[in-house]
């Protein structure tokens, strides 16, 4: 047991599912599910795992009851799962490898970093061009900075994700999640 009560691994009955749909605050559609293992309850949605759309297909069509195995966590007092595997269908949902994340927003970061520093240093070379230069080159420039502002803003956003799965515990849960599927293909 860790500080919060939660295991780091749980083996149990899933005896109830439900799926809600929960609309964001932009609008957008998410289906968020309800688990409850063995008299708990436990939330997750498709976008919690590697792959969402098999996990939306998983989870919509678990047969209960069910043997599963998971790793579950607690965000803002709401037990939520890493992974997830049932024994049933030997089906697993893989937890989001967490610096493939991070990489990604590593590299986005990077881009609009450039594209800062280019504009930063070309647009004094641009206000030397003549006004008919100017226009024509206006809508190109124009593009350039909203790219700018949108990586920037892109960045920003993924930098307060990339804290998220900083988590140690993610990071636990990752390794215990390939251990057991190395111990399963190695026969163990």
């Amino acid at each position: 047991m860790n500080k919060d009560g939660m295991q780091h691994i749980i083996e149990g009955q899933l005896d109830r599912l439900e799926g809600n749909l929960v609309r964001g605050r932009s609008g957008e559609q998410a289906r968020l599910y309800r688990l409850r293992i063995d008299g708990r309850w436990y939330f997750c949605q498709a976008s919690d795992f590697n792959d969402s759309k098999r996990a939306g297909a998983t989870l919509r069509h678990a047969r209960l009851p069910a043997r599963v195995t998971a790793a579950p966590f607690v965000v803002n007092g709401r037990h939520r799962l890493f992974w997830l595997r049932l024994h049933d269908t030997d089906e697993s949902l893989e937890a989001i490898d967490p610096l493939k994340r991070i990489g990604l927003f590593v590299l986005l970061a990077l881009l609009a970093a450039a594209l800062v520093t280019a504009m930063y240093l070309g647009w004094p070379w641009v206000n030397q061009w003549p006004t008919t230069a100017f226009v024509m080159a206006l809508p190109v420039i124009l593009v350039l900075m909203v790219v700018t502002l949108l990586c920037v803003a892109m960045a920003l956003f993924g930098v307060a994700e990339a804290v998220s799965m900083l988590r140690p515990g993610r990071f636990r849960a990752r390794r215990e999640y390939l251990s057991m599927v190395g111990a399963r293909t190695h026969g163990g």
